[in-house]
């Protein structure tokens, strides 16, 4: 694919890729082996070269039988009406071209796959690139090999590129600071991908969805270093602006009008959309 290809030119050689892919199965492989692990559990799934529309309730079927708790993982995720209301609005914006998306916070892969397969459906060459620290959350102890399984179920892995990091640093701003000897990754994983991201392709991207840190200021340090990210008239979507949720609500509510303006909201989700003549 083309994106893909740009965007790990940035990364790594593209031959280094190829040559993974031919010695090792590539996603195939990486599937195998977490099964032959026990890490997942094989189910009924189409070949990897092919692929087959996201259902949601499927994707919930499929983590349960990973060993994940249900009602953890629809609370834990992005409703499907939201998740509707997000690809309405991704329908309306884009026609037919390629789209360069950014996910933060991916917990178990729900919205992720779900956004993945919207973006493909409005053109094969889209790609979704992902940020998480793959922390433990809601019981769910290194979710990183179940967004990998969910992916993989639905052939979007193809489409997607993940980064194992957190958006920000780690400080007293980030939930997981606070608690961190529970948590997985115990506070290794890379921090600043959006600085490193800006660095290498600033202003690539269509649009963003965070759903990470629920902490207002870390919220709004993330706003702030998303819009150098997303290219004019680029798109946000926000998780979680509720009053359970004050941090994100009052970041929404009062997002800088030089840098975004709000466009719609359904009650969960909020839309954003990049200042247009600003920066």
């Amino acid at each position: 694919m083309k994106i893909v290809k740009e965007i790990l030119k940035w990364i790594v050689p593209y031959q280094i890729v190829l040559e993974y892919q031919k010695q090792s199965g590539g996603w195939n492989r990486i599937f195998k082996n977490l099964v032959e692990l026990g890490v997942l559990k094989k189910t009924d799934r189409q070949d990897q070269d092919k692929r087959k529309k996201f259902e949601y309730q499927s994707a919930i079927e499929f983590l349960t039988l990973q060993g994940c708790d249900p009602q953890q993982v629809q609370e834990g995720s992005v409703p499907k009406s939201s998740l509707s209301f997000i690809a309405e609005y991704l329908n309306q914006s884009f026609k037919n071209q390629p789209i360069i998306g950014l996910h933060i916070g991916n917990f178990v892969g729900i919205s992720l796959a779900y956004l993945t397969d919207k973006i493909i459906s409005i053109n094969s060459e889209s790609l979704l690139l992902s940020i998480d620290p793959n922390i433990v959350h809601r019981g769910i102890v290194n979710p990183l090999n179940l967004v990998v399984g969910l992916l993989s179920q639905f052939g979007l892995q193809n489409n997607c590129l993940i980064l194992t990091g957190y958006s920000l640093e780690l400080n007293e701003y980030n939930e997981v600071s606070k608690n961190l000897e529970n948590f997985f990754d115990k506070g290794v994983s890379p921090g600043n991908q959006l600085q490193l991201l800006h660095k290498l392709c600033s202003k690539k991207f269509d649009f963003v969805m965070l759903d990470g840190s629920h902490e207002g200021e870390y919220v709004k340090r993330e706003l702030q270093a998303i819009h150098y990210l997303l290219r004019d008239n680029g798109i946000v979507f926000m998780d979680d602006v509720s009053v359970f949720w004050e941090g994100v609500k009052e970041a929404y509510d009062n997002v800088d009008s030089n840098l975004y303006e709000k466009v719609a909201y359904d009650g969960r989700v909020g839309i954003l959309k990049k200042a247009s003549g600003k920066f």
